[in-house]
């Protein structure tokens, strides 16, 4: 029986949610989630402090081996005694080089599923990867298989995926970014961000994530014209959660550079962002956050977030309730709405903005950044601006809201 079709069967907490291949060393982090230790080992080299799955930052990187876990994977592995063994010696070079070599061959997909496994066989198999100079060849089978107007085919896709695969396993330094940064490299990785299976598309985004580490890198991938929309579907796939996060920390890397924030909101990602933020968990709300008040400092996006009809009530009930930092995202989204928003936005707006008075007037009080408190002052000279807009949302009570604001206002 072949390994992708016991795949299915496997337990999901058996898979690494950084990899999604089956973990040989499970390992805990202080959020309580377990990854595989040379996945997580990786993700930390890279410079991230972060839990992957769920974006919290770590105090400590401290790894707490998951006895029971490891214990459950070994007895599910002899039960299925015909997976590869876990136990196997690290890559062969040149027999790696062999086989990268045989991908242009006629026995093609016999060589694609012995390459399925390879890379997981042993943390030092990604060295081995390097070792043989084989990231060339990985990028020369995208570019030779995935190419512009032309149709791929199944079994193409599939050794695309492989390819894929393996790239994404590597540590990526600068010259490995500038090679995968070139339009050849990056047009397959941008097709199966778009068109590949959902462990690819992920695949794809976090390689991408990887990839826009500085200006230069960031201009090559906001080129491709399939990345922003290739990213935008990812987000409205939110039965992957993984995916998701994969897709959230694409676009905050890759939108550092405004150019490309623009490019995502023509591409449609303010109501992506706005749409999923009633349904996920705190920290996906915080990166979605963070990636809509990155938008708003430019016209377009402050334009795409005021004409979404849900945007403002939604953004609103984040304010507070949530964390600190939703309500920091949150009050700086509004703020600038209400500040560089053409005339007559907050007209527009006044029954959404109303409701967000009462709260602006107590978080002012507390203990939050000196910056987003000068936000909600400003914000409340704003609204106390206008109170004829606000009387038309509730008479008696804006009335008498709005002279509270002017005494509190006014107090020292």
């Amino acid at each position: 029986m072949e390994t992708n079709e016991l795949e299915p069967a496997m337990p999901p907490c058996f898979r690494c949610p950084i990899s999604l291949d089956l973990m040989r060393d499970p390992v805990t982090v202080l959020t309580g989630i377990s990854y595989d230790r040379c996945s997580i080992e990786r993700w930390f080299a890279d410079g991230n402090s972060t839990c992957p799955a769920t974006m919290q930052t770590l105090q400590s990187k401290e790894l707490m081996p998951n006895l029971i876990l490891r214990r459950l994977i070994q007895a599910w592995r002899a039960a299925n005694s015909s997976l590869p063994s876990p136990t196997r010696q690290p890559l062969d070079t040149q027999e790696l080089q062999r086989m990268l070599q045989g991908l242009g061959g006629e026995n093609k997909e016999a060589v694609v599923k012995n390459l399925r496994a390879k890379p997981r066989e042993s943390s030092r198999s990604c060295k081995s990867v390097v070792e043989a100079s084989c990231v060339p060849v990985l990028l020369s089978v995208l570019a030779s298989n995935i190419l512009p107007r032309h149709k791929v085919g199944n079994a193409e896709m599939e050794t695309c995926e492989v390819a894929l695969g393996m790239l994404g396993l590597l540590p990526i330094d600068d010259p490995l970014r500038r090679l995968i940064s070139t339009p050849k490299n990056l047009y397959p990785i941008c097709w199966l961000l778009r068109k590949g299976s959902p462990h690819a598309r992920l695949k794809a985004a976090v390689l991408l994530e990887n990839v826009a580490t500085d200006r230069e890198f960031r201009i090559a991938i906001g080129e491709m014209e399939e990345v922003f929309s290739g990213l935008v579907d990812l987000l409205k796939d939110t039965l992957f959660v993984m995916a998701v996060k994969a897709s959230l920390r694409a676009l905050l890397a890759i939108c550092l550079l405004k150019r490309n924030g623009v490019r995502a909101v023509k591409a449609g990602a303010v109501a992506a962002l706005v749409e999923m933020l009633p349904d996920v968990d705190r920290s996906t709300s915080e990166h979605a956050l963070e990636i809509l008040e990155r938008f708003c400092r430019c016209a377009e996006g402050r334009f795409a977030v005021a004409d979404h009809a849900l945007a403002i009530p939604i953004i609103t009930s984040k304010v507070s309730g949530f964390s600190d930092i939703c309500t920091d995202y949150s009050v700086a989204i509004l703020w600038a709405i209400c500040k560089y928003y053409p005339d007559g936005a907050v007209q527009r707006k006044a029954v959404e903005l109303a409701s967000l008075f009462n709260k602006l007037l107590l978080l002012v009080q507390m203990d939050f950044s000196s910056s987003t408190k000068e936000k909600m002052s400003e914000m409340l000279m704003i609204l106390s601006a206008a109170p004829m807009y606000l009387r038309s949302y509730d008479e008696g009570r804006a009335a008498s809201r709005f002279c509270y604001t002017e005494d509190f206002l006014e107090t020292p």
